[in-house]
């Protein structure tokens, strides 16, 4: 491993990279209790105030966990990997990923649609809609937040019980519609105390945001969907082809 040494980055921040690669070969692995901070000190040749801020670094990332009393260990958390080309539900992803999609949070409340909702959903102003918020959970562990929103006569009233597995399939059989494409807006936003805890993640560690418009193939917009994705769970790619009428220009 190369030593760690003045760069253009913070020394904790080479630290940090130096205990991730740690891990990456196998030397501490998921679930596995990692060395005392002065092991690790002595391990990297660097000071402990500069291992005990990696550590905080990798803890705000969701990378480790601290246990009070008993040590720091390295988070089991699956990363999934998926394309963003195709349309796919949360539900839909984890199975394709081999792994169990659940919900351990859902709260569903009607209200009115404001002028801004009603012109968006082509409806009357202040007509119900539904507001379904929830946390995904990845074989258990919190993975995503999402809220949507959508016209209540597209949904009905369903058993409850039905919110809790993928949204778009349940949006297609109450309305008879069929989800065709969504415009979507990704960014990323550092987690409030509110979202940070019920993703288990401390406040203000980043997440992936997707503020999507989900459609039917007539362009009527079916629901909105706001969702705040833990990084360290998912990992997104995306193919980006060159126009034919473009030359590469460096």
């Amino acid at each position: 491993m190369r030593p760690i040494s003045e760069d253009s980055r913070s020394r904790p921040l080479q630290a940090r990279d130096a205990i991730l690669a740690l891990v990456k070969r196998g030397e501490h692995r998921p679930g596995n209790r990692l060395p005392s901070e002065r092991q690790l000190a002595d391990q990297l040749n660097v000071s402990r105030p500069t291992i005990r801020e990696a550590l905080r670094i990798l803890e705000e990332e969701g990378q480790i966990t601290r246990q009070v009393g008993i040590g720091t260990f390295v988070r089991e958390v699956p990363l999934v990997e998926a394309g963003l080309e195709s349309l796919v539900s949360f539900t839909e992803m984890m199975a394709r990923s081999g792994h169990q999609a659940g919900t351990s949070h859902l709260d569903v409340s009607e209200s009115e649609m404001s002028a801004q909702e009603a012109e968006r959903f082509r409806a009357p102003p202040g007509g119900p809609k539904l507001v379904v918020k929830r946390v995904r959970t990845l074989d258990g562990s919190p993975a995503m937040y999402s809220v949507h929103v959508c016209p209540k006569d597209l949904l009905g009233d369903p058993p409850l019980a039905e919110f809790r597995g993928s949204f778009f399939a349940l949006l297609q059989r109450q309305s008879g519609l069929r989800v065709s494409y969504s415009d979507t807006q990704i960014s990323s936003e550092l987690a409030g105390r509110e979202i940070g805890e019920l993703l288990d993640l401390p406040a203000r560690v980043p997440l992936l945001v997707l503020d999507e418009l989900v459609c039917s193939a007539d362009h009527r917009v079916m629901c909105t969907s706001l969702s705040h994705f833990r990084a360290d769970v998912h990992r997104y790619r995306l193919v980006r082809r060159l126009s034919d009428s473009n030359e590469l220009r460096r």
